[in-house]
C-alpha cells in the first residue's frame, strides 16, 4: 500500500512540474523583452498577412533585424489612435524569432504569438489605414505626422463558390445594401445572409463611397474580422441569397471557396473584375481605371519635413514595402511579398485618386514595374514586349528595375 501511495504521489508531482513548465513557455513575454529591434504597428486586419509574411524576414534579417510587435483594428481606430498619440495597451501580436519557446514551429500560415505590453502601453510607430485618411476624418494630421501612400488594395462583392450569381451593378448594391429586404434585389434580398463590416473598416467605408450609402445606412451582418465574414458567406445555408463585402487580397486567397462578382459602377456600360478575367490576378481592369472600388494603403508615422520617416526601423519597412532601395540592401524583394499578398504596388498602377470614390485621373509612376508586377502574381507572366534584364544584361532602351526593363 505504501508503495503504490508513493508511486502516486511522485506520479502526481511530476504531472505538477510538467504542467508547471509548459504553463512557463505558455505565458506570453513581455513586449519590451523581445529586444531593442522592436517596431509596433497598428494596422487593419487586411494588412496582417503582409506583415506576417515580411515579418518573418525581417526578424531575421542580419541587414535591419525587425521584430514586427502589432494590433489589428479597424481604419478609423488606428488613424484616431496614431494621431492622438494612444498607446496600445492591449496584449499585441509579434513575429516570433525560429528558436521562440512560445511558437515553436511558428511560420506566418498560422496565429502570430502575443506579448505583454508595458505599463502604460506602447506608443504606435507605424499605423497601416486601407483607405483615405479624409474618410474617416477631416482634421489634419498634428504636425510631424505624416501620410504615406503604399500599395492599393482592391475591394470587392463576394457570394459563396455555390451560388449563381456572377456579377452586379452599383446600382443593384445601392439598393441591396442601402435598404435590405426592402430594396428587393433578387437574390439578395434576405439580410440575414448579407454580410458586412463594421462602420470603422476601411472595407465598408471604400465600398459605401463606391455606391454611395453611408456606411451608417447599411443593411447587414457585421462581422469584425475579414475571416468571420468570409466563412459567412462561403459557409452560407442558402448560398444564392448570400452576398459579402471583402478586401480583394483575402477574397483572392480564398478563390476556393468565394467567388468575386464583376461589378458594373455607376455611368459603366459593362461589368469588370479586378482582373482580366475571372481567373486570373493581375488587376489589370483595376490598374487601368475599369474597375473602381480600390484604395490605397496609408502609413502614418512620425517623419521630418520632407515627410521621411524619423524612426530608422519604421522607414526601412516603408521602403521595403514601396520597393525602394533601403540601406543597408534588404536580403530579399520587399515587392515580391507585397505581390504575393494580393496587394498592388504603387509603380503597377495607371490610375490614381485622391480620395475615396473619387474620379480617376491618369498615372505614371516614376518609377513603373508592370513587367515585374505582372511577373509576379500568382499564374502570372510579363506581358508581351517585357524584357528580363540584370546588372550583366542592361536594357536596350527603358530602365532596368526589379529584373525588367520598365518604360520609366
Amino acid at each position: 500500500m505504501r508503495t503504490r501511495t508513493f508511486v502516486t504521489g511522485l506520479t502526481i508531482a511530476t504531472i505538477a512540474i510538467v504542467v508547471a513548465e509548459r504553463a512557463a513557455f505558455a505565458a506570453p513575454p513581455a513586449c519590451s523583452s523581445l529586444g531593442p529591434t522592436v517596431l509596433t504597428v497598428e494596422s487593419g486586419d487586411t494588412q496582417e498577412p503582409l506583415l506576417k509574411s515580411l515579418g518573418a524576414k525581417l526578424v531575421v534579417s542580419a541587414a535591419m533585424p525587425i521584430t514586427l510587435v502589432y494590433n489589428t483594428t479597424g481604419s478609423c481606430t488606428l488613424i484616431n489612435d496614431m494621431t492622438n498619440g494612444t498607446k496600445l495597451a492591449v496584449a499585441l501580436k509579434y513575429i516570433p524569432l525560429p528558436n521562440d519557446p512560445n511558437a515553436v514551429g511558428w511560420d506566418p500560415t498560422k496565429p502570430s504569438p502575443t506579448c505583454t505590453t508595458d505599463v502604460g502601453g506602447n506608443a504606435i510607430d507605424v499605423a497601416i489605414s486601407a483607405l483615405f485618411v479624409a474618410s474617416c476624418t477631416q482634421t489634419p494630421l498634428p504636425a510631424g505626422l505624416g501620410a504615406i501612400e503604399g500599395p492599393v488594395q482592391a475591394y470587392t462583392w463576394i457570394v459563396p463558390k455555390a451560388s449563381a450569381q456572377k456579377s452586379t451593378t452599383a446600382e443593384e448594391m445601392y439598393f441591396t445594401f442601402g435598404f435590405g429586404n426592402a430594396g428587393q434585389v433578387t437574390p439578395w434580398s434576405d439580410e440575414t445572409f448579407m454580410s458586412i463590416r463594421p462602420v470603422t473598416k476601411s472595407t465598408l467605408l471604400t465600398l459605401a463611397a463606391a455606391i454611395n450609402v453611408p456606411a451608417a445606412k447599411w443593411k447587414g451582418t457585421p462581422f469584425d474580422k475579414s475571416t468571420d465574414l468570409l466563412n459567412a458567406v462561403a459557409n452560407a445555408t442558402s448560398p444564392d441569397k448570400a452576398i459579402g463585402i471583402l478586401g480583394g487580397e483575402v477574397a483572392d486567397a480564398n478563390r476556393d471557396k468565394v467567388t468575386v462578382l464583376a461589378y458594373q459602377a455607376y455611368k459603366q456600360k459593362h461589368g469588370y473584375w479586378p482582373d482580366s478575367t475571372s481567373t486570373s490576378f493581375d488587376k489589370r481592369n483595376l490598374r487601368d481605371g475599369h474597375y473602381l472600388p480600390w484604395s490605397p494603403t496609408v502609413y502614418l508615422t512620425a517623419v521630418d519635413a520632407q515627410n521621411v520617416p524619423t524612426n530608422a526601423k519604421a522607414k526601412y519597412l516603408i521602403d521595403l514595402v514601396l520597393g525602394n532601395p533601403t540601406t543597408p540592401p534588404f536580403e530579399s524583394e520587399g515587392l515580391d511579398v507585397v505581390v504575393a499578398k494580393g496587394l498592388i504596388p504603387d509603380c503597377a498602377m495607371k490610375v490614381k485618386r485622391t480620395f475615396d470614390g473619387g474620379d480617376l485621373s491618369l498615372y505614371t509612376p516614376a518609377a513603373a514595374c508592370g513587367c515585374y508586377y505582372e511577373s509576379k502574381v500568382p499564374q502570372g507572366a510579363a506581358p508581351a514586349g517585357c524584357t528580363a534584364c540584370s546588372t550583366t544584361t542592361p536594357c536596350a532602351t527603358g530602365t532596368c528595375r526589379h529584373g525588367y526593363c520598365e518604360v520609366q
